[in-house]
């Protein structure tokens, strides 16, 4: 991708690559977005959102270019990447609660926040680019799963259909209170059936009184 401003003048081992630059550029994301763009008309919001995008897009930027210049084996590697996903997050939601959502989605797939991706598309009740987004990303259909179990949202991890079934069925191996549910679903009655099966075996094992268990030894 391309991004959205190419040309923002911020640049990779410049005086704006520190930890302290970095914070302060992305203060004014904030100050921008929670209190100036309020107090523009029209024109000044466009400019107010296009600054603010350029600029969050350019301190990500400097993050991955910072990631990618030190080697796996150094310690500052995993604490930069965590730094990256908390500052990731913090930099694409305003623009999310503001509804704000293409440059949330733009943003979000640019820099594989795909968490936030799920949310959005379920917010815009768009599962068209939720399926896009599993066909083109490896590993966006399990981060779907997982944020859907999260969220208590079990009936759409079934039922959105977010990749192909081959995917789901294998991510429901560690599911079995759900892996019947798609089962039936996909009118594999037998299989269903077995898992049933094995669910209420383990349930009578675990609580069964201990009486029982005594005759059983």
């Amino acid at each position: 991708s391309s991004g959205i401003n190419a040309e923002w003048p911020l640049r990779p081992g410049t005086w704006c690559d520190t930890d302290e630059i970095r914070t302060m550029l992305t203060a004014q994301v904030h100050i921008a977005l929670d209190t100036v763009l309020n107090e523009v008309d029209e024109d000044g919001r466009y400019q107010v959102l296009l600054v603010s995008t350029s600029l969050a897009e350019s301190v990500l930027k400097l993050y991955q270019d910072l990631i990618g210049r030190l080697p796996p084996s150094d310690n500052r590697t995993a604490n930069l990447q965590t730094e990256f996903e908390r500052r990731r997050h913090s930099l694409i939601q305003p623009f999310v609660e503001l509804k704000i959502y293409q440059i949330a989605f733009t943003l979000a797939e640019q820099f594989q926040h795909f968490t936030l991706l799920v949310q959005l598309c379920e917010d815009t009740k768009d599962m068209v680019k939720l399926r896009s987004l599993s066909a083109e990303h490896p590993g966006f259909a399990e981060v779907a799963y997982n944020w859907y179990l999260a969220q208590g949202k079990q009936s759409r991890l079934l039922t959105a259909n977010v990749a192909d079934p081959q995917k789901l069925t294998k991510f429901l191996t560690s599911q079995p209170h759900l892996k019947w549910i798609h089962q039936l679903g996909s009118k594999d009655y037998a299989t269903a059936g077995q898992t049933l099966a094995k669910l209420g075996n383990l349930a009578f094992s675990k609580f069964q009184p201990p009486w029982i268990k005594k005759q059983c030894c």
